[in-house]
């Protein structure tokens, strides 16, 4: 089908136009139809996609503003792939499950505009774009707060300031291009062109360090995100966290192929750096019994996980931060609805549905086994056995500690109130997708690994003698 993408982009946000037109007793309906053709056609590009000849597929390419290389370019690889269908199953669950008790237009049709915004940012090509509707979405998660009565202005504000040092960023590689090239450009795959030095490579990559700093997060904003994370009601934490995890995605698609020599240099560092937030994250959370809280900490301690598979520069280690993200965004996805239906801080009972389903999202906090986030520690581990037995032996001490420390939040969790068994019917789809990615892991690891294994021949085309030397220890 022509055009796929585009109408994979633009159908939510048509919607959350046309729906300025229904009435309000029909609205969510509304929503969640609109949500569901969207769903249907992001599985019509499953199977289109196995069909379709190309490293990136169904590319599209129209040029807005010639002048200044700002352009509509966009394509679907492997790992896009699975993040636009995970993003339009989770927004359909998210209208389905949700309770909304005000301003229910205005949050659905915002959710819908927050659907393309996310798909764009996953799917453009193109560094200005992304960087433009990455800001939208912070101003589509501010009105949402807002219409929802939750106080959280400084916090959307901070970060889009914060993001300002990465457009500087942006902007350079931009003009960089039209010295070298001819011609202002900020199409990515023009830029792989450019053969950026050494200290160029590490300055640009520091500002889209800070911004990344904000949002996985490392030593000195731990407090921030946990104070934000905290305070988010479950169909906010939702949304946020998805823009999160696409966040970690970009870290993927555009530093690794940008600034492979800075990632070689500072991936030692940067491991370290996590495995020490993750210890530090696992100690203050021994204690805590508050499950927002918990979320939160949890959430820092799979990015940073996430970024010390992507610090290996290994196909096996980036393929294990893709199942952390996808493990972590499911199982919070599911533990905050089951949060929003029960509406408690703690919770469980003694039915054993209600507590298989909710131990099958909290098994991914504890990396136990069977578990997406477990497999996704595997792939880690064999990336180390190659790369380092210190950090494999590290990575094992730091996986036990954790453990211990979740395990005894686990034993505290009660509640009084127990699941509807048509709440139990409609978290069920959510629950399922997690046990199938379970199940059948090759789903998310065949297009993963495709995708990857050709960005790490790309770097070691390139890299300096370090990369290549990293690279040729890492592989498999």
């Amino acid at each position: 089908m022509d055009y796929l993408l585009t109408l994979i982009l633009f159908l939510p946000a048509l919607g959350a136009f046309l729906g300025i037109f229904i009435d309000l007793k029909s609205i969510k309906l509304y929503g969640i139809f609109i949500a569901f053709v969207e769903f249907i056609f992001c599985l019509y590009l499953i199977f289109s996609f196995f069909y379709t000849i190309g490293d990136i597929k169904f590319i599209e390419d129209i040029s807005i503003i010639k002048k200044f290389g700002i352009d509509y370019y966009v394509g679907v690889d492997g790992v896009s792939l699975i993040f636009v269908v995970i993003y339009s199953f989770l927004i359909l669950m998210l209208l389905i499950n949700f309770n909304f008790k005000k301003n229910i237009k205005q949050i659905i049709l915002i959710i819908l505009l927050f659907l393309s915004i996310l798909n764009t940012i996953t799917l453009s090509y193109n560094f200005i774009i992304t960087y433009i509707f990455f800001e939208i979405s912070l101003l589509a998660l501010l009105f949402i707060s807002i219409f929802m009565d939750q106080k959280l202005n400084k916090f959307y504000i901070y970060l889009m300031i914060s993001s300002i040092v990465l457009l500087l960023g942006v902007l350079y590689l931009g003009v960089k291009f039209s010295t070298l090239e001819g011609g202002v450009n900020f199409n990515f795959l023009d830029l792989l062109k450019l053969k950026l030095g050494f200290n160029t490579q590490i300055g640009i990559f520091f500002t889209f360090f800070l911004i990344m700093s904000f949002l996985l997060p490392f030593f000195g904003f731990n407090t921030f995100f946990i104070d934000l994370i905290s305070k988010l009601n479950p169909l906010l934490l939702i949304l946020f966290l998805s823009l999160q995890k696409a966040m970690i995605f970009l870290v993927i698609k555009f530093d690794i192929s940008l600034f492979y020599d800075a990632l070689s240099f500072l991936s030692d560092f940067i491991i370290i750096f996590c495995f020490l937030n993750i210890f530090y994250i696992s100690i203050i959370s021994y204690n805590q019994k508050d499950i927002k809280k918990q979320i939160a900490y949890n959430i820092i301690i799979n990015s940073n996980f996430s970024l010390i598979g992507i610090f290996t520069l290994s196909s096996y280690g980036f393929c294990g931060a893709l199942f952390l993200i996808v493990g972590n965004l499911l199982s919070i996805a599911l533990i905050s609805l089951i949060i929003s239906k029960l509406n408690a801080k703690t919770f469980l009972n003694s039915k054993k549905l209600d507590i298989s389903l909710f131990f099958l999202a909290y098994s991914n906090f504890l990396f136990i086994p069977l578990s997406l986030t477990f497999i996704g520690n595997l792939y880690i581990y064999v990336a180390f056995l190659k790369i380092s037995i210190f950090y494999f032996c590290l990575m094992v001490f730091v996986n036990i500690f954790i453990l211990i420390s979740f395990v005894k939040f686990y034993k505290t969790l009660k509640s009084e109130q127990c699941f509807k068994i048509k709440d139990v019917i409609k978290l069920s789809p959510i629950a399922a997708l997690i046990i199938i990615f379970t199940l059948l892991p090759w789903i998310i690891s065949d297009l993963g690994l495709d995708s990857f294994k050709k960005s790490i021949n790309f770097i070691e085309q390139r890299g300096n003698t370090l990369t290549k030397q990293m690279i040729k220890k890492g592989k498999i």
